[in-house]
């Protein structure tokens, strides 16, 4: 089993939801924290907040487990794409 924990900060978990969603994964029945694709798994690990200039910003653990290696590399660079944030 291959598996990568990601730190996301600054998006908020309804977002992280529907990235999730968007790449193919589906809730799992009873667990609002297990999501299920093709051959990989993600699970909404920690959710916590920082303090940063007198706003909370959202800081969220996700595991993703895969027995695939290229499977777990292909679905993580995804996700990547939808959290990719550009300042400007």
């Amino acid at each position: 089993m291959y598996s990568k924990t990601l730190e996301i900060r600054g998006i908020n978990e309804g977002e992280i939801i529907s990235y999730l969603t968007d790449i193919g994964a589906d809730r799992a029945a009873g667990d609002n924290t297990l999501f299920q694709g093709k051959n990989w798994t993600s699970r909404i690990v920690e959710v916590s907040f920082i303090r940063m200039f007198q706003s909370d910003i959202p800081q969220i653990s996700l595991l993703f487990e895969s027995t695939e290696e290229q499977t777990l590399n292909r679905v993580i660079e995804k996700f990547r794409r939808k959290t990719f944030r550009a300042g400007g």
